[in-house]
């Protein structure tokens, strides 16, 4: 018995570890409106093997089979994408792996979440241990991503609430829920832009109580004596819709200009500024432009810029871009957002000194790791603007 916990501590803590990564400048998450394929499976049964020449990393299946039989670190960091990353499974574990029995231990694959991240197809799957000396199923998840033809392990940075949401909850629930015509009592106070968030979603499961909760979860998770077959009636089944996800920017920063920092139509400007986003909005005719502050930050490869200025006495901000490959929801009122507020305060909310009129609000834009969910706190900046006129120009 101790041998098999232990051999768990060593996968999830595997699974886990790397959730959270450093960001260059301000932790910034922000929301996308994305499309995906929920599959619930009729449990696929994975057995050990030693010979990793066998596995077809074309599949899930394979990858998920290799990550469990791996039994040594060569064999074990080639499932990562990032072939460098640290592992907790050492010497023992890997001993332990080679003399699990292979008909009694060995994992059955139960749901897969599809979406695409960068051009990149991911899943995001769930599956249950079985070991011989346990007398009941243990969950577990990984995300995985499609390089060159193979599946991969590679968490995206600030994924907790959704893999816990997609880990916990039992399938029924997720079925109902995730489908455009649900009429779940989590539903509505769970969905942003029309669609299911699962930040959300998270956030609202952790207000119920118990009972509640487990109406909801997966009984494996609380109840040890639900035995080895809870997830045998499972059988296939496919949604495929809409639904919010939050990421976190590569890098993030807020600058201010100088307050004569200007632009006009003039070689020498437009020399200045050639190799910056901002020359995008250097005039073509007699107007002169006073910059005031710029959000910037990366996705993937892709750099953004809100840029706000004044110009003839009034405010506006611009979206610039030096690709079209971003996936921003709502990002609209990120742009208004970046337009309306004064620069002081936008700095104060970064820095988390925006006291206490910003406090409900603040509260309500905490991301996944205690960053700022900037998409959040867009929308509920615009929505509550009335109340906070002193922090606004125009």
């Amino acid at each position: 018995m101790k041998k098999i916990i232990i051999l768990l501590i060593l996968f999830t803590y595997n699974i886990f570890y790397s959730q959270n990564e450093n960001s260059n400048g301000y932790v910034l998450e922000y929301n996308s409106l994305k499309d995906f394929k929920y599959q619930v499976l009729k449990p696929v049964k994975i057995k050990l093997i030693d010979n990793q020449n066998e596995i077809d990393y074309s599949k899930i299946e394979g990858l998920l089979q290799s990550f469990f039989s791996a039994n040594n670190i060569i064999w074990a960091k080639s499932d990562y994408l990032n072939s460098n990353v640290n592992t907790s499974r050492d010497n023992e574990h890997f001993e332990k792996i080679k003399k699990l029995d292979k008909n009694t231990n060995y994992i059955e694959l139960e749901n897969i979440y599809n979406f695409n991240y960068n051009n990149n197809e991911m899943a995001y799957i769930k599956f249950s241990f079985t070991f011989s000396e346990l007398p009941f199923q243990l969950l577990s998840f990984l995300s995985l991503i499609k390089k060159d033809g193979r599946w991969y392990i590679y968490n995206i940075p600030n994924q907790v609430k959704i893999s816990m949401c997609l880990t916990n909850f039992n399938n029924s629930f997720l079925s109902d829920i995730l489908q455009t015509k649900s009429s779940n009592f989590l539903k509505n106070k769970s969905s942003r832009y029309q669609y299911i968030d699962f930040d959300l979603l998270y956030d609202n499961y952790q207000t119920l109580d118990q009972n509640e909760k487990r109406k909801i979860e997966d009984e494996r998770i609380w109840n040890q004596k639900v035995g080895l077959n809870y997830n045998k009636h499972l059988t296939d089944e496919t949604i495929i819709n809409k639904t919010v996800q939050t990421f976190v920017f590569n890098n993030s920063f807020f600058s201010q200009y100088g307050k004569k920092e200007t632009l006009y139509n003039d070689p020498k400007i437009k020399d200045k500024y050639k190799n910056e986003l901002v020359s995008f909005i250097i005039p073509s005719n007699n107007d002169t432009i006073r910059l005031v502050h710029k959000l910037t930050f990366q996705i993937n490869n892709s750099k953004i810029e809100i840029v706000k200025y004044e110009l003839n006495s009034k405010f506006y901000a611009k979206l610039l871009i030096d690709s079209q490959q971003f996936d921003i929801a709502n990002i609209e009122n990120l742009t208004e957002f970046i337009r309306i507020v004064k620069s002081e305060t936008i700095r104060d909310i970064l820095r988390r000194n925006s006291g206490k009129d910003f406090k409900d609000i603040m509260a309500k834009s905490v991301g996944n790791t205690n960053g700022i969910n900037i998409s959040n706190l867009a929308d509920l900046v615009i929505l509550n603007k009335g109340l906070l006129s002193k922090y606004l120009d125009n």
